[in-house]
């Protein structure tokens, strides 16, 4: 294999005097077969500063011959309603530096790594990029051999982590129909792990680091109602509509004690 942690680190200066000694890197990268590339991408994420290798490729333009997703986003805007826009290349590097510091898995920061990749060309609505982005995770996958349970998490990712950055926005439905995609016959893990992945990302933007994520804590409660609700002999849409009422109810009763207590509190 061509690239190697220095001293076990990756640095753009490590990088740049092995492409010194091998002035084809980037075509060299292509060239690896699709195990090779996996290693090498599982080696640098699950290293102690996995973004130390990502960056010393793109100073090298050597990204876009391993990670061609990832490097289309450097220069593309993100932001939220109470957000200012950043780059949303850097914001992944600051996710995936976050998820590092945190212990994360390797299927977590693949799938964090991955979830934006659907912003870059041509703007569009969160559902017109989440079919990019599976569009390209599909592309990506046959030119890395990615494990099936690191690509599951990444589509989870992709289809469902702008739903649940919008759970404030939501109505009940909304949300059940949101716990019913992403707990019906998944792993539970595989939802921890979603919801993780999301609170990390909020926490990646500047000034956010200490902040916990309000709209990830409500999705935690709508997922506690989901799972008591009684819907044992029900259809399926009849379920749907008990585990609605109860999150409905439930958040209800939430607004009217927090209005409670700040009249309380005013008074």
């Amino acid at each position: 294999m061509i690239l190697e942690p220095v001293n076990g680190e990756w640095s753009a200066s490590g990088i740049r005097s092995q492409s010194i000694a091998h002035a084809g890197l980037a075509r060299q990268l292509r060239a690896m077969t699709p195990i090779a590339r996996w290693k090498l991408l599982a080696l640098a994420l699950m290293g102690p500063r996995p973004t130390l290798f990502l960056e010393a490729l793109r100073v090298n333009g050597c990204l876009q011959s391993l990670l061609p997703e990832l490097d289309a986003l450097f220069g593309v805007p993100h932001g939220c309603s109470d957000i200012d826009p950043v780059d949303t290349g850097m914001h992944q590097l600051r996710l995936l530096a976050r998820l590092s510091r945190d212990g994360e898995p390797l299927e977590v920061r693949f799938a964090a790594l991955m979830h934006k990749i659907g912003r870059a060309g041509a703007a569009g609505a969160p559902p017109v990029q989440a079919r990019r982005g599976r569009a390209l995770l599909d592309g990506l996958a046959a030119r890395i051999a990615v494990p099936p349970q690191a690509l599951e998490l990444a589509r989870l990712v992709i289809d469902e982590a702008d739903s649940v950055q919008r759970a404030c926005a939501l109505r009940a439905g909304a949300l059940a129909d949101l716990l019913d995609r992403t707990r019906a016959l998944r792993p539970r893990d595989q939802f921890d792990r979603l919801l993780r992945i999301c609170s990390a990302d909020h926490a990646a933007f500047p000034g956010h680091a200490n902040a916990g994520c309000p709209k990830v804590g409500l999705v935690r409660r709508a997922a506690a109602i989901w799972d008591t609700a009684c819907v044992d002999g029900m259809a399926a849409e009849a379920a749907r509509h008990a585990r609605a009422e109860a999150i409905s109810q439930a958040l209800c009763a939430v607004t009217f004690a927090s209005r409670e207590r700040a009249t309380s509190t005013t008074a």
